[in-house]
């Protein structure tokens, strides 16, 4: 029976929930956070300088006025080595000096010359920040109400990413993108989204943009997109410059392309189009000249192609730029065969020794022409400096493993801060909705109670102080029991998952040995396939056709050659060298489709010997798309998924 408690008991009642609603109220309003301490020293934090922060406002938005009016802090000029002059400086503003002169540095295009302080800035403001926990469990507001605080995370934040552009300098690419990213780092959990806008949205961007060139210097596509896409969001908050969001969807389109997926790589470059304030400058002619050049590899016809690329090459403002075009117009001529005029494009590129990389394109490209035309002195030419700048790629591979680990962790950390952010933001949600209906309850409750009378509520009192001791000490009885099971439940989960953990053990352990066996089956397997293949390719016959057709540079127009073509008695040598390689060879294929002909069962055996179409339609007198019209529909009636010469060189391996 249900007993209501007496009018003093609901109000006793009604009290401890209002101190309780307050109490809750109380954590989530802003607390009031101590400036930082250095550790070290036990002491407050003095500010930035008046001075100081002048020189900051100025540097972004005029770099070299702000630079003329920091160096009378310093002894020495930018150039020399600069040491901090003001003896009556506080250690705060030695370091945010020195923060401030990397920056300046970099930002007028000088050397870094103070890496020792600048380091020192780094661990300096490092230790203010740490001292300080982000911002999420239940101090909501605290990086508005602490301006000082977020003026230190802010400092850090750009020591980090002004640090990292040192390590570029000195050709660090790991250490460099370790600080990007702990300046973004820095930035995102200090700092609330609505907060990033001007300088620090600005900052974030070029972050981004670092980390997004830096990725794409090592071909790492995937990041480099994510990173500029992030450069993207923050840039058209707080533009970098005039042309700052045109040049970062240029450069998204840059790794499509790189991808080979160039309807994307189109799309943003006609995104760059749009959004860049004017025509008269390089970075439009870059871009019509590469959208010209992505529509041409779609299907568009080369003379409507040359046509455009022609009109960026006639507002072309110097030779280095005219080059790149010739560059661009050469690729064109040679995708269709068009030797001559590529090759007087491709020429004057191979012989400016400006441009390395572009060198190395037209070189490519020239050793392939020269070859067709059988002019050897110049394609070894093209040889001798491919091979003076052939890269090693051991170091760039670490790099790259090094680079990608490093972006995974990053990510993975801020998609765990992220889901804490949301799990905070949805308890004070819930709080702000329970809060409410739960004072409105106890101010109903207290009503009603009024309402009752003294007389009944004396009345109940008693019944309620006996039904309160009775449901108490049913209720200790009740933990009792409970806690007694949770132990016994505990310690026989303990004992399960121990025999859980000896069983994965042992069955660890297993698949060990079960592993090191078929790696063991693998490489013998590799080798005996390795061998059978180098027996096959050994045969007269095999050599003898390769012979024939290894130096001749064939285009998807060939004509007939004669003096290659495959005689009746070298289809019949092929084949039985086939046979006694890979017994099984016809057997698999005609297992597949009994109706193959004697001519598709030669198709596989040429792709087998390691040829492609237009090598196969030399030796069979026949045209190339006849030779790929022939392998797609063999492709169908075996009905394998890959493409007939994949399929053919996977099945070789068995």
């Amino acid at each position: 029976m249900f007993v209501f408690p007496t009018f003093a008991g609901m109000k006793r009642i009604c009290w401890i929930g209002l101190l309780a609603m307050l109490a809750v109220a109380a954590c989530n309003h802003s607390v009031k956070v101590p400036e930082p301490v250095v550790p070290e020293q036990g002491r407050r934090v003095e500010g930035p300088s008046p001075e100081l922060c002048a020189v900051d406002s100025l540097m972004w938005r005029q770099p070299d006025s702000a630079l003329m009016r920091l160096l009378p802090y310093f002894n020495d000029s930018c150039c020399g080595d600069a040491k901090f002059c003001v003896s009556t400086t506080t250690e705060y503003n030695r370091h945010y000096a020195h923060l401030l002169l990397a920056e300046l540095l970099y930002k007028n295009y000088c050397e870094q010359t103070n890496r020792t302080e600048l380091l020192q800035a780094v661990t300096y403001f490092d230790s203010l920040v740490r001292q300080v926990s982000p911002p999420f469990k239940g101090a909501r507001g605290i990086k508005n109400k602490n301006s000082t605080f977020s003026t230190h995370a802010f400092l850090d934040a750009r020591a980090h990413y002004i640090n990292g552009v040192g390590y570029y300098e000195q050709g660090d690419v790991a250490a460099a993108c370790a600080e990007y990213l702990k300046a973004s780092e820095v930035m995102e959990e200090r700092f609330e989204e609505k907060e990033l806008v001007g300088c620090k949205a600005l900052f974030i961007a070029l972050t981004y943009n670092r980390l997004g060139d830096a990725f794409s210097e090592q071909f790492m596509m995937d990041p480099a997109i994510t990173c500029y896409e992030r450069a993207l969001l923050y840039c058209k908050i707080e533009p970098t410059s005039p042309q700052g969001v045109s040049n970062i969807l240029y450069r998204i389109g840059k790794q499509y392309d790189k991808m080979d997926e160039i309807d994307k790589a189109r799309q943003y470059y006609a995104y760059a189009i749009e959004e860049m304030p004017s025509s008269d400058n390089l970075s439009y002619r870059d871009l019509a000249s590469l959208i010209a050049f992505n529509d041409y590899q779609l299907g568009i016809k080369m003379e409507q192609t040359l046509i455009a690329l022609k009109q960026v090459l006639d507002d072309a403002d110097d030779d280095y730029e005219r080059l790149t075009r010739y560059l661009t117009i050469g690729v064109v001529f040679f995708e269709e065969g068009v030797y001559d005029s590529a090759m007087c494009y491709f020429k004057p590129v191979f012989d400016n020794k400006d441009d390395e990389s572009s060198q190395i394109q037209a070189a490519n490209y020239l050793r392939i022409i020269y070859d067709s035309l059988e002019e050897r002195e110049k394609a070894d030419e093209c040889m001798r400096f491919l091979a003076d700048h052939k890269k090693t790629g051991g170091e760039d591979k670490a790099l790259v493993s090094k680079l990608d680990d490093m972006f995974k962790n990053y990510m993975s950390r801020m998609q765990e801060k992220q889901a804490e952010k949301e799990r905070e933001a949805a308890v004070r949600n819930v709080l702000r909705t329970i809060l409410p209906l739960t004072l409105a309850v106890s101010l109903a409750i207290l009503i009603w109670a009024k309402l009752r009378g003294r007389k009944l509520l004396k009345q109940q009192r008693a019944e309620a102080d006996k039904v309160l001791e009775e449901t108490g000490r049913r209720h200790e009885e009740k933990v009792r029991r409970m806690q007694q099971e949770t132990e016994k439940a505990l310690e026989k989960e303990k004992k399960a998952r121990q025999r859980e953990k000896e069983k994965l053990q042992q069955g660890l352990q297993q698949r060990d040995e079960q592993l090191s066996a078929l790696e063991k089956a693998l490489t013998q397997q590799r080798e005996k396939t390795e061998l059978r293949r180098e027996a096959f390719m050994k045969e007269a016959i095999c050599s003898k056709i390769n012979d024939s057709i290894r130096n001749l540079h064939i285009t998807a127009r060939e004509g007939t050659r004669k003096n290659v073509m495959l005689t009746d008695e070298d289809a019949a040598a092929l084949r039985a060298a086939v046979l006694s390689h890979y017994e099984n060879f016809e057997a698999v294929l005609l297992s597949k489709n009994p109706k193959m002909s004697k001519d598709d069962l030669q198709l596989c055996q040429l792709y087998l010997l390691g040829l492609d179409e237009r090598q196969i339609a030399v030796l069979q007198c026949k045209s190339y798309s006849a030779i790929k019209k022939r392998a797609n529909t063999l492709k169908d009636l075996l009905g394998i998924d890959e493409n007939l010469p994949a399929y053919i060189k996977n099945f070789s391996t068995f």
